[in-house]
């Protein structure tokens, strides 16, 4: 379903409404077929080849009746060899072509130097620039040709941004490089077989905008223009509904087929708007100005498509403000009828019957006849005294009327001039559009990413906390463990030491008196009186008996001691009188 905003941009809600299917990856890829030449260039109209011929340069024309001859020249052996063959080599990269064209050559014009060159060479060089028309710029009808069928470059074009979109960030508006867009383009519009699957999918993305800016009163015609808003109009979804369907059905058929893969394409992206950031409000951003604007409208600045694409459906514009709007489209029209009507035409072609073959080749022929030589002098010193020169140029009369310069032969300013810079006006303020529109596009990105960093560093912060909450708890958890421990620890010790001091106290409850009987048994419990005896008195009188009896073994000794000496001298007196006898 399409959606259009008051100021007239497309905005587009992916549903399978409008009797536009779901178009599923598979109607993205082209199937091999074989491309009949004669039936293509039959349906181009006359003046289209003509158009496309003239791109050669060269110095004289074909008319209509050799152009004719020409379509009818091709037999269809030959254009069989312009069958298109596919092959994938990876399941990621597009199909490629099998059967690449040559690069047409490019043709010298040169007034001089003709040739006669075959005819058949010639409805070769012409089926050449015929199949290689421009892609930009054109109609869709001429676009799809006979066949009713996208380019090939814009069904690869398609397919990569179907595989690849869904998973880029900022698709469709992060911008590309300006350089490499214009070459691409260029090679695009001149037919050349390009590798698109090694571009980058924004470069590629850039480009297919490109194409559908480039379409004629675009995609969903600015003709329709009225009819959209007055579809909007309406306040019950369900007639909206019936009379957008209705509008979507005035569509020429290659419009509503392009409208289809690119509602498909969008559709594919929002599902995966998470990854690149490209939700239905961003993308109808992005391709609103390119679907449909009516003439005279401008593009707004991307944060009021943004405020507009996030409006609620049942919010309707004023109607004083839709019609002051009607009023100036309308006078916008008919100013642009008046200008239209006052322009001044190139004369129409007219046919000329046969016309001589012109070199289209790129070398040259000799020249044979000499060129005569006349040696003239002149007078150019300045002591000549001039006459002075003319206010204005006398009318020439007689027979040099023929050289009489009219009023402007020599320069036109509305016909030389004016389109010129019509184009780089327009140009250069198209390009400043675009400039804005990437400048807007890199700011939001910014801002995307400023919001990003805030959230991510959010969720840093939060998760440091909750990692200190825990690493508290933790803590908190070992410490009531550890103290839990230690009082069952002396719950434990208390426990033994009460079961030690029972113990104790039935243990000594029969010691005691062993104890004292034992220690009374040995002595240690005596009477003072006896102890007095024994300890003071019966030790003196010991000693006093032991002094007595030292002294009485004493005398004894001595006495022992003279009994001896007594005895010994008296032996010895014996046994001197007994020898003394003798």
């Amino acid at each position: 379903m399409v959606k259009l905003q008051p100021s007239g941009y497309a905005a587009f809600l992916l549903c399978s409404s409008c009797k536009v299917k779901k178009t599923q990856p598979e109607t993205l890829s082209w199937q091999t077929r074989e491309i009949q030449a004669s039936k293509f260039i039959k349906a181009v109209t006359v003046w289209l080849l003509m158009k496309v011929l003239s791109s050669c340069n060269a110095p004289k024309s074909l008319s209509s009746k050799e152009m004719e001859a020409l379509t009818a020249h091709s037999s269809e052996e030959d254009l069989k060899k312009r069958h298109l063959s596919m092959t994938c080599d990876n399941e990621d990269e597009p199909c490629q072509l099998i059967d690449r064209h040559r690069k047409r050559k490019n043709v010298i014009s040169l007034p001089f130097t003709f040739r006669r060159s075959s005819h058949e060479s010639e409805s070769q060089g012409h089926i050449e620039s015929v199949l290689k028309s421009p892609l930009f710029g054109l109609p869709l009808s001429l676009v799809y040709g006979a066949e009713d069928t996208l380019p090939k470059s814009i069904q690869d074009i398609l397919t990569i941004l179907f595989q690849k979109g869904p998973f880029s960030e900022g698709i469709f508006r992060k911008a590309a490089n300006e350089k490499a867009r214009k070459e691409l383009r260029e090679e695009l519009n001149a037919g050349d077989n390009v590798a698109l699957g090694k571009k980058s999918v924004y470069l590629l993305a850039v480009v297919f905008k490109d194409f559908l800016r480039s379409i004629p009163h675009k995609l969903l015609l600015t003709e329709l223009y009225d009819e959209w808003m007055t579809a909007l109009e309406k306040i019950n979804h369900h007639e909206k509904t019936e009379a957008m369907k209705e509008v979507a059905s005035k569509l020429p058929q290659p419009n509503l087929h392009l409208l289809k893969h690119l509602l498909s394409l969008l559709q594919h992206i929002s599902k995966n708007s998470k990854v690149n950031k490209m939700d239905s409000s961003n993308l109808a951003i992005c391709f609103g100005p390119t679907m449909l604007s009516p003439n005279w409208d401008k593009s707004l600045p991307l944060e009021i498509q943004k405020e507009l694409a996030d409006k609620s459906p049942e919010l309707e514009p004023e109607p004083a403000k839709i019609k002051k709007q009607h009023e100036a489209h309308k006078k916008m029209l008919e100013r642009k009828q008046e200008k239209k009507e006052n322009e001044v035409h190139a004369p129409e072609m007219k046919d000329v019957g046969d016309r001589s073959d012109v070199q289209t080749e790129l070398y040259l022929e000799e020249i044979l006849d000499r060129i005569i030589e006349v040696d003239m002098e002149c007078q150019t010193d300045a002591f000549i005294k001039r006459l002075p020169s003319p206010v204005f140029i006398p009318q020439k009369t007689g027979v040099d009327v023929a050289t009489q310069i009219e009023e402007g032969e020599l320069f036109d300013f509305d016909i030389e001039v004016k389109p010129m810079l019509e184009v780089l006006v327009g140009k250069t303020v198209e390009q400043a559009l675009l400039e804005v529109m990437e400048e807007e596009d890199l700011r939001n990105l910014w801002a995307h990413q400023y919001a990003y960093l805030e959230l991510h560093n959010a969720e840093l912060a939060e998760v440091q906390r909750l990692e200190e909450n825990e690493r508290r708890h933790r803590e908190e958890k070992e410490r009531r463990m550890a103290m839990q421990y230690e009082i069952q620890t002396k719950a434990k010790v208390v426990a033994k030491k009460v079961a030690a001091h029972a113990f104790s106290i039935r243990y000594l409850a029969d010691l005691i008196p062993s104890v004292f009987i034992s220690l009374r048994n040995k002595g240690f419990f005596y009477d003072e009186i006896q102890s007095d005896i024994e300890k003071g008195f019966l030790p003196f009188v010991m000693g006093h008996v032991e002094l007595r009896l030292q002294k009485k073994l004493l005398g004894r000794i001595m006495t022992d001691c003279l009994i001896n000496e007594v005895i010994k001298k008296r032996l010895d007196n014996y046994e001197h009188g007994k020898d003394t006898v003798k």
